[in-house]
């Protein structure tokens, strides 16, 4: 009996710091798989570069991937960013294969059975909203106070 009554004194001391600690080690282990999960769709990512691809840098270059080459500090790229134009970089530098295509736009395109498209300028309405209805309301209970406010004054 006095073991349970010692129990019991212990959880209504400590109960809120252990269940805090439980929390905090779930979250630590969650954040350790989701980071584990990361790191290994990344991996993947920059093992099957190719040669050719086109590519997108953690600073916002554009090129095309000439050359690979494993060094012992890691996978050096080599792009090509533009004609004459290479750069070394770290294959960790590398965000996202560019999947953009180049928009042409035809000046000379005609609209469809040969209409002419004209910019018609939307009538303007008033757009009675919330604030309004309120302001009216609040105008109309002003009256009435000051109404009522002569009537008491007359009397």
């Amino acid at each position: 009996m006095s073991l349970l009554l010692s129990f019991s004194t212990f959880f209504e001391n400590y109960g809120f710091l252990i269940i805090l600690l439980l929390c905090f080690a779930g979250y630590v282990a969650y954040m350790m798989f989701k980071n584990k999960k990361d790191r290994e769709s990344i991996t993947s990512f920059q093992q099957n570069l190719k040669i050719g691809d086109k590519v997108v840098t953690t600073s916002g270059i554009y090129g095309t991937i000439t050359k690979i080459t494993d060094t012992t500090d890691g996978r050096i790229v080599t792009l090509q960013i533009s004609e004459n134009a290479f750069i070394d970089i770290n294959v960790d530098a590398i965000y996202n294969v560019d999947s953009k295509t180049t928009v042409t736009e035809n000046e000379n395109a005609q609209p469809e059975n040969n209409e002419v498209l004209t910019e018609e300028k939307p009538a303007e309405q008033k757009v009675e909203t919330e604030g309004d209805k309120n302001t009216e309301e609040e105008k109309d209970i002003s009256t009435k106070r000051k109404s009522s406010k002569k009537k008491f004054a007359d009397k």
